[in-house]
């Protein structure tokens, strides 16, 4: 929520030439806005066509993937996501992600001090941690070079 996942990931997939795949975005065009899907059929309805659609992009095609963060802390997508992609924590202090989710549709950022808090030791499994409050295009020559030395 707020840490760049989607301007860096198109970013990134255009200078790889791969494809990029934003998985708010996918289900948002499947079952409309995410924040309405939350509110009108729950987090944990969400939560399962979320499963469903890592389950379809984990099938060996490269790509970048943008999941959300619930995604990777989620007990199903979240190790199906660190096998499946090499994996990047975009990490930033609360204060920036808020600023930058100021004035959007998401009904989790509400708690989002204790979602970080939850979330963090999961986010720490990812294979490295990014400054994310860095540009993105700083963010990508970052990742560029990760892909390209293989770590």
């Amino acid at each position: 929520m707020g840490s760049g996942k989607s301007t860096v990931g198109r970013m990134l997939a255009s200078r790889l030439g791969w494809p990029h795949v934003d998985l708010d975005e996918l289900l948002a065009a499947r079952h409309g806005p995410v924040g309405e899907q939350i509110r009108a059929e729950g987090e944990s309805v969400f939560r399962e066509r979320e499963r469903a659609a890592v389950r379809e992009l984990c099938d060996g095609v490269v790509r970048v993937l943008t999941p959300g963060g619930g995604a990777f802390c989620d007990p199903v997508s979240g190790p199906a996501l660190r096998e499946g992609y090499r994996t990047v924590w975009l990490r930033a202090p609360l204060s920036t992600l808020a600023e930058r989710v100021r004035g959007t549709d998401r009904p989790l950022f509400d708690r989002a001090e204790r979602l970080l808090a939850e979330r963090e030791p999961l986010y720490a499994l990812a294979e490295r941690a990014v400054d994310a409050t860095r540009e993105p295009d700083r963010i990508v020559e970052e990742l560029l070079a990760m892909v390209e030395e293989g770590a």
